[in-house]
């Protein structure tokens, strides 16, 4: 894999997120690619937005402030992000959303970053002082499910999210054992 890490996003990784976010759009994934596409217009501001979110300033209705990160190798290619969550403040959270989300680049799948992302994402959970994880993943994202399992998961229900219609399983980590 080479040397890889979680990084705070900075101009260093313009051109790798860039090309993150134009890889979604080129395999069709219209959800990720509608995420990050702003930073393609204005790179400093989408910054600027992740750090304002991350102080709980101007996020959706039943999101939580969050911190953003993004696995990055030596050459500043984004291979993923990853987002972390201290609380679960609203019924949205607590149900389907939880404390960590995370993603990873088409063409970086099948090879071993989605089990890395969501390792070093616990890790920074744990330093944020997050005894306890809830990670949610669609029940038909077999790839995710697998990722979260191997990470030491632990599945407690399947719930159907009523905004989407779609069954979400709901993961738990216990991080003091840890």
């Amino acid at each position: 894999m080479g040397r890889l890490s979680l990084v705070e996003l900075s101009t260093k990784y313009s051109s790798g997120l860039k090309k993150m976010i134009l890889d979604y759009e080129k395999y069709g994934e219209r959800e990720y690619f509608v995420m990050y596409k702003e930073a393609l217009d204005d790179f400093d501001k989408y910054v600027e937005k992740l750090q304002r979110r991350e102080k709980g300033i101007g996020l959706p209705k039943e999101w939580g402030a969050y911190t953003a990160l993004w696995l990055a190798d030596e050459d500043n290619r984004i291979l993923g992000g990853i987002r972390v969550r201290k609380e679960l403040g609203s019924d949205f959270l607590r149900k389907i959303g939880g404390h960590i989300g995370y993603d990873i680049s088409p063409s970086y799948r099948g090879k071993g970053y989605g089990k890395l992302i969501l390792k070093l994402g616990l890790e920074k959970a744990a330093q944020m002082n997050i005894s306890h994880v809830l990670i949610t993943c669609q029940s038909d994202n077999f790839a995710s499910m697998k990722i979260i399992e191997t990470n030491g998961g632990i599945f407690e229900s399947e719930i159907i999210d009523k905004a989407s219609n779609r069954s979400i399983r709901r993961y738990w980590f216990n991080l003091d054992s840890r």
